[in-house]
């Protein structure tokens, strides 16, 4: 017997109803502790628990994810779940389930399927109610050995006296047609023909059952106020013989009805006409082993069924779908489907593990797994249906796929809108615990920064700054400095007139001196204008005063002037440019078609962020321009940052910093044990000091001192645990790479002028010494002595005063071009620069140096690129498996100390060598860019001529090269020639 549906959905609400009471015990199960506690300590006896720890485990737990959890959203999740659940329960997506169910039928896998039932059409002759007619049909069809034969034909139609007769026959049966008809009050009621007390029925054709006007099943039992129907298709199904299992054990049968397999295959149910049958007989095939169902004229049906055999284009006869759920109970190919608290179940499952997978990805993604997982579920479904005659309900699971991106989206909306705030405030926090000047973009008034900028930068007098009305040839002065906007005298303002059309026409300054543009002129004041343009585009003007002085450079003032009112104009311009776009991005209908009218929470983190940005790359640009190389390490021995000298050093040094920790570091770096690498490190780290530290020779020709310091961080109000909270309270360890070789070399370069000069001094005092005593011998030479004394003196006072001016301008930089130098260092440089291409070409270098030199003076760049230069191309010349020859010899007369002496480099090779005519030949200036060896080499000549520089160079073909450098000494007898 089956249950009618109010008692089904009774039962699964009581087995929900269990359940949850089941999973409210044990959510309250970790609180049975507290009542534990509390009876210990009104009776004072404690009770023995073996699982008192897992207990206070279970509660621990408990109470932190109670506190960390949002109930908010939990609460959400769990609403929706329960709206899936009532709508799973309550079919409210049958339609459209079934509408799916149809199509997938309908587009299925035709899999054959054996045939078990004919059709015999009786048409309404008059005939048939003769005793011949049924006596032909029935012989007919025994003859055939049909398995059975089932009159679903009115009965009165026939002649009764045989009809009595054949129903007594066993392979004869009947299964009256029962028919809804509505009784008083609207009630549906059924009713079916007289049975007759001699042959009681098989069973009944029960009528089949539509949903939205659409047939799918028929039922194989009917409950009635009086008794219960039993369709026929289940009687002959369990006693036929072709039947290998009692269709109502199958795990996908309904029980109450049954889902027709309108997909029948090649072969649908086989047609006869009785007329035919009497006429001419039937084949065997047709009726041996089958169920012959006599019923009328299929034709003639004038109400038929919508069915999704034929996807709805034409109704089939009543009885011909009768025939089709016989075939498929005896075939056992009914399509099983889910109940619906089994659907619920699944599509609880589904909904949270898309609404967890969800999470981890955005509404794009999350609509592309949407689309996935559903022709994923269809195609899963089709197989199902076409192989196993099982159909899942998947418009239901996508329902719940989708139900989960509507869920997770604004969670996940709320949970963006919590992190922006809190970023937002935190960002914000950060800026303003340090002043942060607004943007040039974003200030109200630009031009004041401009007059700031212009002011900080050049020496002018006065300066008026003129905008450009917009849609007009017209200019209005803006701002000011050092006057007032009223001093100009010029009036019409029309750059389409003089001076502004002639200033737009020159590529300099224009000068006013014939037309004064400002009121009044102070003596030996210069006035000027020049435009503001950016391409062809016009912004503004730029007048201003200059007072020259008698170091004053016109072509190189108006450069400056040039290049200083081209960036202005490009500061405007990209103003112009961000002012526009952002008028036009916070329009209410650009908003509108973008979908940003509600992200204000999302611009002010951007803004925040940039901010935040900015100062970060400019924390980035200090942190790499420092002079000296840098890398910071964490507590742990971890590299946080390092700068790009640091990456240079190490490149250099061949020290692989990102497999060292700061203990190797120090280790390696100074050359001394770990442990007393460690007991360095610790003091730093304890004592929160700064140790400096002398280095190993990392490169030739530098020296290093490693300063190792701690780094603070800001003090944080907060109280919260999070990821900035380090051991004694450092945010990290600084090593600075320090370069002490520019001060070595000043020290040495100092050391030797001095000895230079007390050199010279002492010689001057032993003249002065020999003097006074020649003049206490002789007394009679008193005025040539006195005269020699005095010449001794003066040159000490020239010597004294070149010394003077030379040591105060390099200790003070103020020399415009060259300075003291030690040119041995500069040459060692040059070597270990070549050091690899030297190597690569399969040479090497030959050089005798002496330990000490005196010093010269010239320019340091153009000293090195000469060197440079000469070995490129010596380097370039040579031939391989050969040596390169330097050679450095300070020369000076010694007879005579009151010249100077050089200082001679002489360079050579063993190579191909050129004409020695090509090689003197002058050097022509050329606007390209030269790359070759030989005319760079020819360019740092030209270079060097200005410092009293001497170079020859000679080659032959077949010989290779050879380079003389002399430079000349410095021993303060006289002037540096500049």
């Amino acid at each position: 017997m089956a249950q009618y549906p109010e008692a089904k959905f009774t039962s699964t609400i009581n087995r929900y109803f269990k359940r949850w009471l089941i999973a409210v015990f044990d959510y309250i199960k970790p609180f049975s502790l507290i009542l534990h506690k509390v009876i210990e300590t009104l009776l004072g006896v404690q009770f023995k628990s073996k699982k008192r720890s897992d207990f206070n485990s279970a509660n621990s737990g408990l109470h932190a994810i109670t506190q960390k959890a949002d109930w908010t959203k939990i609460i959400a999740s769990l609403l929706m779940a329960c709206f899936l659940v009532l709508i799973n329960l309550t079919d409210t997506l049958r339609l459209p389930e079934l509408l799916v169910y149809d199509k997938l039928v309908f587009h299925s896998y035709a899999k054959p399927q054996s045939n078990h039932v004919l059709l015999l059409q009786v048409e309404p002759l008059e005939q048939i109610s003769t005793p011949e007619f049924i006596d032909a049909i029935m012989q007919g069809l025994l003859a055939q050995s049909p398995s059975k034969i089932v009159l679903m034909h009115p009965l009165k139609a026939f002649d009764q006296n045989q009809l009595k007769k054949w129903l007594g026959h066993h392979q004869i049966v009947y299964a009256p047609t029962v028919n809804k008809r509505l009784e008083d009050g609207g009630a549906v009621g059924y009713q079916y023909e007289e049975i007759p007390s001699t042959a009681p029925p098989l069973g009944f054709t029960l009528p089949s059952t539509s949903s939205f006007g659409i047939t799918r099943t028929t039922p194989l039992e009917l409950e009635t106020d009086r008794e219960t129907l039993t369709a026929f298709q289940t009687l002959i199904a369990r006693t036929d013989s072709s039947a290998q299992t009692d269709s109502s054990a199958r795990p996908n049968s309904n029980g109450d009805s049954i889902f027709i397999n309108f997909n029948q295959g090649s072969q649908p149910i086989p047609k006869y006409d009785a007329e035919k049958l009497i006429l001419h007989g039937v084949i065997e095939d047709l009726v041996r082993d089958k169920v012959v169902l006599i019923t009328p004229p299929i034709k003639n049906v004038t109400t038929g069924l919508t069915t999704p055999y034929n996807n709805y284009a034409e109704p089939l006869a009543p009885s011909l779908v009768q025939a089709m759920a016989l075939n498929t109970l005896i075939n056992q190919t009914d399509i099983a489907m889910l109940e619906p608290w089994q659907t619920a179940i699944v599509c609880l499952v589904l909904f949270f593990f898309y609404l967890f997978t969800f999470q981890w990805l955005n509404i794009r993604l999350g609509v592309i797994i949407i689309i996935t997982s559903s022709a994923l579920l269809l195609l899963i479904d089709w197989y199902l249906v076409s192989f196993h005659y099982f159909y899942l309900p998947v418009f239901s699971f996508i329902v719940s796929i989708i139900a989960a991106l509507s869920t997770a989206i604004p969670l996940l909306r709320i949970t963006e809108q919590s992190i922006i705030e809190t970023l937002r405030f935190d960002i914000l926090s950060l800026l303003k615990s340090k002043k942060t000047p607004h943007s040039f973009y974003q200030v109200d008034d630009p031009w004041n920064h401009i007059i700031v900028f212009i002011n900080q930068h050049l020496l002018l007098n006065r300066s008026i700054l003129l905008e450009r009305v917009e849609n007009d040839h017209r200019v209005k002065e803006i701002k000011s400095l050092g006057c007032s906007i009223s001093d100009i005298a010029e009036r019409r303002r029309d750059y389409q007139r003089y001076p502004y059309n002639q200033s737009l026409q020159q590529q300099i300054p224009l000068d006013l001196e014939n037309r004064h543009y400002f009121k009044e002129s102070f003596e030996g004041e210069k006035q000027y204008l020049i435009p503001l343009r950016f391409g062809e585009e016009v912004l503004g003007f730029w007048a201003f005063t200059v007072i020259p002085d008698n170091h004053w450079d016109q072509k190189k003032f108006f450069s400056n002037i040039n290049i200083f009112a081209k960036q202005i104009a490009h500061l405007i311009h990209n103003r112009q440019t961000f002012t526009y776009e952002d008028q036009i991005n916070s329009k209410l209908v650009t908003k509108l078609l973008n979908f940003n009218l509600g992200l204000n929470d999302h611009k002010a983190l951007k803004t925040a962020v940039d901010g935040l940005e900015h100062r970060l790359r400019v924390m980035e640009g200090i942190f790499d321009g420092m002079s000296s190389a840098a890398i910071l390490y964490d507590l742990f021995g971890q590299i946080v940052s390092s700068n790009h000298l640091m990456d240079q050093l190490a490149r250099e040094s061949h020290f692989s910093i990102y497999d060292l920790t700061s203990l190797d570091l120090i280790s390696q770096a100074c050359g001394i044990s770990q442990d007393e690498a460690k007991r360095r490190l610790r003091h730093v780290v304890m004592h929160s000091a700064s140790i400096d530290l002398p280095l190993a020779d990392l490169i030739e020709s530098r020296q290093y001192l490693l300063r190792i310091r701690p780094i603070k961080p800001h003090y944080q109000t907060t109280s919260a645990v999070n990821d900035n909270a380090l051991p004694f309270e450092l945010s990290g360890i600084l090593f600075e790479f320090i370069n002490v070789t520019p001060i070595q070399q000043r020290f040495t370069t100092d050391i030797v002028a001095y000895e230079n000069l007390y050199s010279i001094l002492r010689n001057d005092l032993s003249s002065l010494s020999l003097c006074q005593l020649q003049l206490s011998l002789s007394p009679d030479s008193n005025q040539q002595l006195m005269t020699q004394m005095s010449q001794t003196l003066q040159h000490s006072s020239e010597i004294l005063s070149n010394a003077e001016k030379l040591l105060n301008d390099a200790s003070n930089n103020q020399a415009p071009t060259g300075k003291l130098l030690h040119p041995l260092p500069i040459l060692k440089r040059a070597l270990l620069d070549f050091k690899e291409p030297t190597a690569q070409a399969k040479l090497s270098f030959n050089t005798v140096l002496p330990a000490f030199t005196s010093l010269i003076f010239i320019a340091e760049d153009a000293l090195d690129y000469l060197l440079k230069q000469s070995l490129n191309l010596l380097i370039d010349d040579a031939i391989p498996e050969t040596d390169i020859k330097i050679t450095l010899i300070e020369q000076q007369r010694q007879d005579d100390i009151m010249h100077s002496g050089s200082i001679m480099i002489t360079m050579s090779n063993s190579g191909y060598g050129i004409p020695q005519k090509e090689l003197s030949a002058p050097r022509v200036d050329t606007s390209y860019i030269e790359t070759d060896s030989l005319s760079l080499f020819k360019k740092a000549v030209t270079e060097v001529q200005s410092w009293k520089v001497n170079v020859v160079s000679t080659s032959e073909v077949g010989s290779g090269f050879e380079i003389n450098i002399e430079l000349p000494v410095i021993n303060f007898y006289k002037s540096a020639e500049t």
